[in-house]
């Protein structure tokens, strides 16, 4: 198949198997449902299948990790097969009470999960990590740039950049050769950008959003608003890109010694972001980046050199917090008591 030869690795055969069973269930599904994550990458691996199936209903899950069973109220009683993409988790409550009634799939490439009497696949099982995006290309081979934004969006250089440089040469250079590159120095990355801001604010913008992008046949309908679906997305990325400048000056000025650290107020959040910016900015530092929000710290963690899955569970022990996701990438949560005393651990540990 052609994910051996663009991803260069040599990929357990099972893990192809696999990928032909989530599409034979994807042509098969009369009405199916789509949760999808928050994120570019969950929202573009949702685009992918619904513009190759052009039915079905969805539901972005926002602000957790896990699709917990409140979401069961909106799979509609005609839907016949639920597609869960690019979700860590999904509650033990929400598994049994729908998987008697509906075939699940479930697509997705952070720490794998063992869950029975339902489809599960995850290239980390097989010792690789690409994108969930990424994963939907190759199944139904729907829109490379579409796959290639929610790659870059999830630090991960696609592996047909030279393709799609020679389809959109002004958005994207063949001699880009990290995901910081790409997401910081192209359009692609802009359109990440653009995509993680449309998901944020009240339900029926994101709604409005999301649908917009649903229309978008080509990228720069989005980078130059050329449509009326493009001068949306542009339009309420605009609204909140002057905030996110004036967070990330500050943070910019708040980098000492090993560490990164910004805590600010909004009723926008914009840790992720500020995040992976302050990243590309500061390569050898450690980046925190949290969000006030009712006695508790919202948290992004970034790091190119320490693993922070194994760092941080060293951190946050005897602590009201955790925190959980990529081995470069985390997100977390801190009691606004207990932050100092979470910050003077961390700076501990990477000392």
């Amino acid at each position: 198949m052609r994910l051996v030869r663009l991803v260069g690795v040599k990929i357990d055969k099972r893990f192809f198997s696999e990928l032909e069973v989530v599409k034979k269930k994807l042509d098969e599904a009369k009405q199916p449902f789509f949760f999808f994550d928050d994120d570019p990458d969950g929202v573009c691996a949702f685009l992918q299948f619904y513009k190759y199936k052009k039915e079905g209903d969805w539901q972005m899950v926002r602000s957790s990790p896990s699709l917990n069973e409140q979401y069961i109220r909106k799979i509609n009683p005609l839907n016949d097969k639920i597609f869960i993409l690019d979700k860590p988790l999904v509650s033990k409550q929400f598994l049994e009470q729908t998987k008697n009634d509906y075939e699940i799939i479930w697509v997705d490439h952070h720490e794998p999960q063992e869950e029975k009497g339902i489809i599960y696949t995850n290239p980390r099982n097989y010792e690789i990590n690409i994108p969930t995006a990424l994963i939907t290309y190759f199944i139904v081979k729907e829109s490379l740039w579409v796959a290639a934004v929610g790659s870059i969006g999830d630090w991960f250089l696609p592996p047909f950049i030279d393709e799609l440089s020679e389809k959109f040469p002004d958005l994207i250079s063949k001699d880009i050769k990290t995901p910081e590159e790409a997401l910081f120095n192209s359009g692609f990355g802009t359109i990440a950008k653009i995509i993680s801001f449309n998901l944020k604010g009240k339900g029926n913008q994101i709604k409005k959003s999301i649908k917009s992008l649903i229309q978008i046949k080509d990228p720069h309908e989005i980078l130059l608003g050329t449509t009326p679906a493009g001068t949306y997305l542009l339009k309420r990325f605009n609204n909140l890109n002057s905030e996110f400048e004036e967070h990330l000056k500050k943070a910019k000025e708040s980098a000492k010694g090993k560490l990164v650290l910004y805590i600010y107020n909004s009723q926008t959040s914009f840790t992720k972001e500020l995040a992976n910016e302050l990243l590309y900015n500061f390569p050898d530092k450690v980046v925190v980046v949290g969000r006030e929000a009712e006695g508790h710290i919202r948290l992004s963690f970034r790091s190119a050199k320490h693993n922070l899955l194994e760092l941080l569970p060293k951190v946050f022990e005897g602590l009201n917090g955790g925190a959980g996701g990529h081995e470069h990438a985390c997100g977390g949560h801190i009691s606004k008591s207990q932050l100092e005393t979470m910050i003077q651990k961390l700076k501990k540990v990477i000392s």
